[in-house]
Order: structure tokens, then C-alpha cells, then sequence
């Protein structure tokens, strides 16, 4: 019997072509969406749990107070970790990892690299965190100080087909590091983006770091914590800690901290502290796509439901006919049910395609590299039966249960089937409204990012990012001769300024303590440093307001020079009305700074965050990037210019460059991303929600077909036919277009507060999109209505 109800199912199907196309395509699409956020999801909220402790490893941070300004960041001083291993049992292990910022130059024979993802670490990372060795032991393989561990496409890129173990890597062309393992490349839910492994008794990382100072926060430290322990415990020591060990180093920088434990698996989503290893995830972002994939699900389920009632006026005498020659109340909600899993499970057959084509479309515009299968994950398994379930049977009930009240005799005489039509007809006509209220969430969620994207991109940001080269330093001696760089360059005509800088605007600069005299005293101050050459202002095109460039020649010296300039906000911070020749103290120097010049405020970060005061002096150690401006004419051929001039003074180091514009336009690719996901999600809302406009104008078009021939009988033209029809429809759409407007500004808002600099709303965007809703709709409506007012009365009536 079931067998047949199945039948008879698929026979409707191949009967009913558009019917079947429609209402099977559109819950395909939105079963389709709903599986591609539930997997980014589900990738978003699977960061780092794959390690075997990662239940019990937390990471230490900080919050911070210098002067009154209040900080947060992801790291903690070099002792910090080792100390808490001495001084409670709890703590079992602490793990430190030193990120090498800039691109490090690695060379193996002949081969040569600039290198991102360059860590030290302590020689027990392997114990407490499950990263897979593919070759050498947890216990010792960074043992030896002179030691270096790589991933594997690092050495499949540096050794080919040899084994690597023994082989030995050139670190800076300064020291030799023994390949002793290699471990798997990291999974893209790892919170974690590292392919070298150097210990931190090498001597590149003592060189690099002050692993004894207690208030040098570069190190991100992670405890490995005893199982089962109440980590609140833990919180609660370490003020005292602080007042053991840390106090007196705190004082005399005039610098206050409160440490507190992250577990691991919080990090991504729940983390966006100062200092992050990398750009972390965000749980709100998580919650608006769940949302997002919920609500095209239920738009759809609601299509499904629309679509299967509005043919409710044709079925009702096949109905009427099954009751007459016997058929149970039962068996008619069998039938019914058989037909509505028959649609879920060829809808979702067909999204489960649609996933599987798409996938890596998805990936690309989401920026994530989803490592989930449909097939080996229970997640998906029990995804995937919960929608047959929850769609097919509820919208089959749905159905059944109108079409089991059916009255026999009253279908088969095309009477009135269903004494509680304007019941039905208010549930539709509400569906409608909710579908539609939806959309235009949507659409005026898709302007306003794209207004936001927009406006981040033209803002004038206080500088110059056309026609500037950046050549990473790779040979070390150049850090100390930018002048000869300089004259070099130059001399090419093409070529109109070049300076020397340790970080470009966009990037995360380092921050450092400087002290000033204030009104009561000595007065402590945290400002980012840019080291810099003295044509630093001149190639980025930054706005001298007082006072002049550096000017200081240190002459190949590895010192720093005496000079500073300011941004505005820093001459804030200082509170001098007269600066220029004034001294403040940098405290990582130990020495006084000629404040030289003041330049105006340039958002030297992205602008999500508000301009920070900046410190501009010359530092050669930290220089790290050659700027170059150019002409904008024979671009080609400067390029070749400077390419052929750096292999001139650094004939063994490899020549790369890149275009300044291009990595100002990737700050914000996150935002992009964010925006591409949002558009995609928003044409499917309006795709499946006019094919629920599309069932509900068929459904009543279907049921007014007489009432239609009649007035046409009656002298009534086209067009006042078409208002009759489309006249109600309309009226939804602005109702919830009315519901919409509140809801959209709100959120909208909400998320504008993430920008430190944004973008307005405005009426224009309400506007835009109720017109945009209006314009589909009315196009969506059209059809079936002209369709109907064109047909012949006739054929309508010819039954009466």
C-alpha cells in the first residue's frame, strides 16, 4: 500500500511539470543554503577542539592601564608562564610562542625565501597541543637550541622528494638550524597559522626578545591545566601573583595589569584582544548567518506549505472521488504525507547536489576552507534526516489535515470544500507577509554593507596608497644604508621618493612606553612606534602640520636616533600647546627624543578602530620595507629598474615586491567576505520568497478564475482585472514592508557599531530597497495575473 502512495506521487510529479519544478526547486534552494551556513557554522564553532587537552588548556592575557588608557591583549611577559608552572600544581605545563611579525628570509642551499608563519616556541608545544608529527618525537624534537621544525608543504617546497631530518636550513643567512621533524600542515580550524618551529633558546629567538623581562608582553602563553580543575581557582591567584613577582617592574613603568585565563576553544569566536595571533572570528557574525539559514529554511518550508494548499481547489475532487468510492480519512493523509516526503526528499537530494557544486564557490567568497564531508559527519547525518522530518511531515500534515475535511459530495459538485477558507486565506496571506518582511531585512542588510565596504574604501585615510612599491628588506646590512638605497633608486626619474619603515599603514605596529612631564609629575603614556627614514611623511604623502621631518644621518649605525614626530592625537595625549624642541623619554631606549615635527592624524589602522597616537622615529634595526613612489607612466619598466637595482646591491638575497593599494584593499577582506555571504543568502531569500508570492497569486487566481470570467462578461478590461489581482498582493508587500523598516534600521545600526568610522543608513536605503522589493514583486505578480486576465471567460464558465 505504501508502495503505491509513492506511486501515484511520483506520477503527480511527471504530470505536473512547472507544479513540481517550482515547489521542488525552491525548498531545494533553501535546504541547499541552509547546509552551506550550517557547515561554515559548524567549522566556526570546531576551532581548536581538536586538540586532545583542549579542554584544559587556557591561554594567558591581559588587561592593561598606562595613564588611564585601558588595554586588552592576547599576550603576556616571558616569565609569566614558567613561574606559574613553579608556583602552583594546578598549572601542569606552559607553552610560549614568539611570532616573527615580519617575513622572515630562509634558505636552504640555493633556495632562497621570505617566509611567513615563523614562530619560537618552548620544546614541550608537542605534549600539550596535538599537532601531528609526521617524523621526530614530542619529547625532543626542539630539544636542541640549533634545532628548527617544519610543516609538511614546507619541506616538500624546500626538500622535494629528499628526506629533510638532518638537513640544515639557514635562519636570516645568519644561523644554521637542523631539521629534526615535521609536523602536519595545520587544520584551517586552528586558531594557530605557523610552518617553522624554532626553539626559544635558539639564539635568533634570544636575540630577538627579552625572554626575562617581565613587562615585555610578546609572548602568547598557554597553561595546560590539571582535568577537572574549577579554572576559577586559578583566576582568583593571580592578583597575588602579580604582587609577588611583577609589581615592582610595574611600578617603575608606571604600568598596571590583570591577567586572566581564555580557554583554548573560546579563542576564535570570543576573543579580539590587542596582539591576536591572527584575525580571530566573531560569535555575533556566527549568530547572524545561523539566523540568516534559519529563516531562508523557514521561508522555504513555508513556500513548500504554500505551494502543496494552493492547488488545494484542483485536488480537492481527486480527494472528494478517493472519499466516495471509500477511502479513509487515514489513507487520505497517507497519500497526502507520501506526496509531501516524496518533494522534501527529491528537494533535498537536489540540494545536497547543489552543496556539492557550489562548495568551493562558498569557500572562496566566505574566506573559510570548510574541511567537512555531508557523508562522514554525524552532524550532517542528523542535519539532513531532521529536515525530511520536520518539512516533509510537517507540511504534509499541513496539507492532510485540510484535505481530510474535505465534504465528498460538495468537491465533486466544484462547491465550497473547506467552511474555513478565510481561516486558510489569513495563514497564507500572513505566511506572505512574514516572507516578505524577511527579504527586505535582507535587502537593506546588503546596502548598508555595501555602503560601510564603500565608504571604508574612499575615505580619505590621510594618505597616499597609489603609486607606492614595497620591497620587503631581505639583506640586513640595507636595513643601515637607505641612503645609498636611496641614490640608487633615484636616479631614475620615474622613481619620486623612497624611504625606509619598519610597518606600513594597515599593519599591526608595535606599541611602546613613553614618559612625558606633566602637570603632576612624570606622566606615562603607551604610543605605537613607526621606525622610519626622514622621507617617511614625503612617500606616503602624510600632512606636516608644524616643525620638519628627521633629519638625523646615523650612518649605517645600529642605534636609534634622537628625533620624533607625532600625530595629533599624541600631542593630545602630551597636552603641550607648544611642542616642537620638547623631549619625552622612550622607555624601551632608555632615552630622551627631540619631538621635531607634528603630522596630521592618518588612520594608520583599519577603521574599525579609532586613530591610536603614534610615535615616528628612526629605529634601522626595525626597518622592514623599502617605499617606493612612482610615476604613474612606464610603470613596467621602473619595476624592472628596481628589480634590477636590488639584485645589484643584494646579488644573494631574493628580489619581491608588491603594490601598496592592492594590501590596503585586503585590510578589509574579511568585511568583503562578510558582504559576498550577505548578498548570496539575500538573492536566495528573494528567489524563494517570489515563488512563494508566485504560489500565492496561483492559488488565487486559481480560486477567482470564475469570479474573472464573469466581470470580463461583464464589460471589466484587463487592466482593472489586474488591479483586482495583484491589488491584495501589493498591500502584503507593504505591510511588510511597514514591519521591515523598524527591525532593519535596529540591526543595522547594531552592526554599524563594530566600525569606529562608518557609514550613515538614511532614508535612501529604506527607499532603495522597498523599491526593489516592489519592482519583484510586481514583476512576480504579473505573470500568473496577466495570464488569468487574458483568458477566455469561456473556458471558466462553461462547467456552470
Amino acid at each position: 500500500m505504501i508502495k503505491n502512495y509513492f506511486k501515484i506521487a511520483f506520477r503527480k510529479i511527471a504530470r505536473n511539470k512547472l507544479y513540481a519544478f517550482t515547489n521542488i526547486f525552491g525548498l531545494a534552494i533553501g535546504i541547499a543554503a541552509f547546509l552551506l551556513i550550517s557547515m561554515w557554522v559548524y567549522h566556526e564553532l570546531s576551532y581548536d577542539r581538536y586538540h586532545a587537552n583542549a579542554d584544559n588548556i587556557y591561554r594567558l592575557a591581559n588587561h592593561g592601564s598606562v595613564s588611564g588608557k585601558q588595554m586588552s591583549f592576547a599576550s603576556a611577559s616571558g616569565p609569566m608562564g614558567p613561574q606559574m608552572v613553579e608556583d602552583y600544581p594546578e598549572v601542569i605545563e606552559a607553552v610560549r610562542f614568539l611570532h616573527v611579525i615580519d617575513k622572515t628570509f630562509m634558505s636552504y642551499q640555493q633556495e632562497k625565501y621570505f617566509e611567513k608563519g615563523v614562530f619560537f616556541v618552548d620544546e614541550n608545544v608537542f605534549r600539550v597541543f596535538s599537532f601531528n608529527l609526521l617524523q621526530g618525537g614530542q619529547d625532543n624534537v626542539l630539544s636542541d637550541p640549533n634545532s628548527i621544525v617544519l610543516s609538511q608543504s614546507s619541506a616538500e617546497r624546500y626538500f622535494g622528494d629528499e628526506d629533510p631530518i638532518g638537513k640544515i636550513v639557514s635562519f636570516k643567512d645568519s644561523v644554521d638550524l637542523t631539521v629534526t621533524g615535521i609536523f602536519e600542515d595545520l587544520p584551517s580550524n586552528s586558531h594557530f597559522r605557523f610552518n617553522f618551529l624554532i626553539p626559544l633558546d635558539s639564539r635568533p629567538a634570544r636575540q630577538s626578545s627579552s625572554q626575562d623581562w617581565w613587562i615585555n608582553f610578546g609572548f602568547h602563553t598557554y597553561l595546560l591545566i590539571q582535568e577537572n580543575y574549577e579554572i576559577s581557582g586559578l583566576e582568583n591567584k593571580l592578583p597575588g601573583f602579580v604582587e609577588r613577582h611583577m609589581r615592582n617592574d610595574l611600578n617603575k613603568a608606571g604600568v598596571d595589569i590583570s591577567p586572566f585565563l581564555q580557554p583554548l576553544k573560546d579563542i576564535h569566536l570570543y576573543s579580539n584582544l590587542e596582539f591576536e595571533i591572527q584575525a580571530n572570528g566573531n560569535i555575533n557574525q556566527v549568530y547572524i548567518f545561523f539566523t540568516i539559514a534559519v529563516l531562508i529554511l523557514l521561508i522555504a518550508s513555508i513556500n513548500f506549505i504554500n505551494l502543496s494548499t494552493a492547488q488545494f481547489e484542483s485536488k480537492s475532487k481527486e480527494v472528494g472521488l478517493r472519499k466516495v468510492i471509500g477511502a479513509t480519512k487515514s489513507q487520505v493523509i497517507k497519500q497526502i504525507l507520501a506526496e509531501s516526503i516524496t518533494n522534501v526528499i527529491i528537494a533535498l537530494l537536489v540540494s545536497i547536489l547543489i552543496v556539492e557544486l557550489f562548495e568551493t564557490y562558498f569557500q572562496n567568497i566566505s574566506g573559510s576552507l570548510i574541511e567537512i564531508s555531508l557523508w562522514k559527519n554525524i552532524f550532517y547525518q542528523i542535519t539532513i534526516f531532521s529536515v525530511i522530518i520536520t518539512i516533509g511531515f510537517f507540511g504534509g500534515f499541513f496539507s492532510a489535515s485540510l484535505f481530510a475535511r474535505i465534504r465528498p459530495l460538495a468537491a465533486i459538485q466544484n462547491k465550497s470544500t473547506y467552511t474555513r477558507k478565510n481561516r486558510k486565506a489569513t495563514l497564507r496571506q500572513l505566511l506572505t507577509v512574514f516572507q516578505f518582511t524577511i527579504t527586505f531585512v535582507l535587502i537593506t542588510g546588503s546596502i548598508v554593507v555595501w555602503k560601510q565596504i564603500e565608504y571604508m574604501k574612499n575615505k580619505d585615510l590621510g594618505f597616499d596608497k597609489e603609486h607606492i612599491i614595497i620591497v620587503p628588506i631581505s639583506s640586513g646590512s640595507l636595513k643601515y644604508k637607505p641612503d645609498l638605497v636611496k641614490a640608487e633608486l633615484t636616479s631614475d626619474p620615474n622613481i619620486n621618493s623612497v624611504t625606509a619603515t619598519s610597518h606600513l599603514p594597515g599593519e599591526n605596529a608595535n606599541t611602546n612606553l613613553y614618559s612625558f612631564p606633566g602637570e603632576t609629575g612624570t606622566t606615562n603614556a603607551i604610543f605605537t612606534l613607526i621606525s622610519s627614514e626622514r622621507d617617511y611623511l614625503n612617500t606616503f604623502g602624510l600632512t606636516l602640520l608644524e616643525g620638519r621631518t628627521l633629519k638625523e644621518d646615523l650612518r649605517g649605525k645600529n642605534i636609534s636616533g634622537n628625533e620624533v614626530i607625532l600625530n595629533e592625537r599624541a600631542l593630545e595625549k602630551l597636552g603641550w600647546d607648544d611642542p616642537i624642541g620638547k623631549k619625552i623619554r622612550w622607555y624601551a631606549g632608555n632615552k630622551e627624543m627631540e619631538i621635531v615635527g607634528i603630522v596630521k592624524d592618518y588612520h594608520f589602522s583599519k577603521l574599525n578602530n579609532h586613530i591610536e597616537p603614534v610615535v615616528i622615529q628612526q629605529f634601522p634595526v626595525t626597518f622592514s620595507y623599502f617605499a617606493i613612489k612612482i610615476s604613474p607612466i612606464h610603470i613596467s619598466s621602473t619595476i624592472d629598474f628596481i628589480k634590477s637595482t636590488f639584485e645589484k646591491l643584494a646579488p644573494n638575497y631574493p628580489f619581491e615586491y608588491f603594490f601598496f593599494d592592492k594590501t590596503m584593499d585586503e585590510l578589509y577582506v574579511a568585511e568583503e567576505n562578510f558582504e559576498k555571504l550577505f548578498n548570496l543568502f539575500t538573492l536566495l531569500a528573494i528567489i524563494i520568497s517570489c515563488l512563494g508570492l508566485f504560489a500565492l497569486t496561483s492559488y488565487t487566481t486559481e480560486k477567482r478564475t470564475k469570479e474573472i470570467g464573469i466581470r470580463k462578461i461583464l464589460g471589466a478590461n484587463i487592466n482593472s482585472i489586474l488591479n483586482t489581482i495583484t491589488k491584495e498582493n501589493i498591500l502584503l508587500i507593504l505591510l511588510a514592508y511597514f514591519i521591515a523598516v523598524p527591525i532593519a534600521w535596529y540591526s543595522m545600526n547594531l552592526w554599524l557599531q563594530s566600525f569606529a568610522y562608518r557609514t550613515s543608513i538614511g532614508l535612501i536605503t529604506f527607499v532603495t530597497a522597498g523599491t526593489i522589493i516592489f519592482l519583484i514583486a510586481v514583476v512576480t505578480v504579473s505573470y500568473q495575473s496577466i495570464k488569468a486576465a487574458k483568458a477566455n471567460p469561456v473556458d471558466s464558465l462553461r462547467h456552470e
